[in-house]
Parts: C-alpha cells; structure tokens; sequence
C-alpha cells in the first residue's frame, strides 16, 4: 500500500502541470495537464484534483474558461465535452 501512496500525484504536482500548460499553449483542455503528468497511467490523489486546481489556477489569473469545449482525445473520458482554457501567462513562444 506505500508503494501505491508514494506513486499518487498529488494537488501540488497537478497545479503545476496546469501552470506549465498555461505556460507552453495559448489555449488548452485538462487533456493536455492528463499528458504532462504522465498519460492514463497517472494516478491522482482524488479524482477531483484537477478540476480544483484548474479553479485554483483561474482565481489566481493563470487562465480563463472560454466558454468552448472540445471532445477529450482520452480513452478514458469517452469523448466527453472539456472546458477549453485560454492562458492568461502565455507569452507566444511556443506551441
């Protein structure tokens, strides 16, 4: 069970992911921070942690909802509809 917790990624870890992404694409989906961390294999804390540290990174002025959606390229997730985000930090030397 030790083995299991260490190999957990926790909120900490998920918020920089999502501050990398802001970092490196004018705009993006959670799809892109799943990828970063490590792809299906990634093992969160709680299955909630991404979406509150997308809300972390949106009240800090990181990023901004766009009102868009786009069907996620994840297996797991079936094609459902994620929130397109537009990077607030993003200076346009990548992507």
């Amino acid at each position: 069970m030790a083995l299991a917790l260490s190999a957990e990624i926790n909120s900490e870890r998920i918020f920089k992911a999502v501050y990398s992404c802001a970092l490196l694409f004018h705009e993006f989906t959670s799809d892109a921070v799943w990828l970063m961390l490590g792809g299906p294999l990634a093992l969160v804390e709680h299955p909630n942690a991404i979406g509150a540290s997308f809300n972390r990174a949106a009240i800090q002025n990181i990023i901004q909802a766009t009102g868009r959606v786009k069907k996620s390229q994840r297996p797991a997730a079936h094609r459902r509809n994620l929130q397109v985000w537009k990077s607030l930090v993003w200076t346009g030397e990548s992507e």
